[in-house]
């Protein structure tokens, strides 16, 4: 079950951001991504029921299942820090993040312009995704 029908191979933002690959090298599209011999349901999986093992998809089908395995992902919040969503927008505020394949273009872009004075790089608390990849 995923829903989006371009697979973005996430710790390739960093060496987005690093300015080490283009940005289209990290997108493939998902059909690719699956394995012969396994369906791909283009679905987002709306809710499960654990005792009746069933999950229901955002178009409402049930799907039913013998064992499951569930990898939800991350969802950076942007919006949470007042103003940093329209920062990371803004094409000439030097504000940037590899977390997100826009964002990391744009990084790419403020390091290789960056000549002189204070840059202030931030790591947040684990858990994070890619917490072991650092530029």
């Amino acid at each position: 079950f995923e829903p989006s029908p371009q697979h973005h191979y996430q710790p390739g933002y960093t060496m987005i951001g690093g300015g080490l690959i283009s940005p289209d090298s990290v997108v493939i599209e998902t059909a690719k991504m699956i394995p012969k011999g396994v369906a791909w349901v283009p679905q987002a999986v709306e809710k499960f029921e654990p005792g009746n093992n069933t999950i229901y998809t955002q178009d409402g089908s049930a799907y039913t299942y013998d064992q499951l395995i569930v990898s939800a992902g991350v969802v950076n919040n942007y919006d949470a820090v007042k103003g940093l969503k329209e920062a990371l927008d803004d094409e000439k505020c030097p504000v940037g993040t590899i977390y997100n394949y826009n964002y990391a273009t744009k990084f790419g872009h403020l390091m290789k312009d960056f000549k002189k004075g204070k840059a202030i790089f931030t790591f947040p608390q684990i858990p994070i995704k890619l917490s072991l990849i650092h530029i």
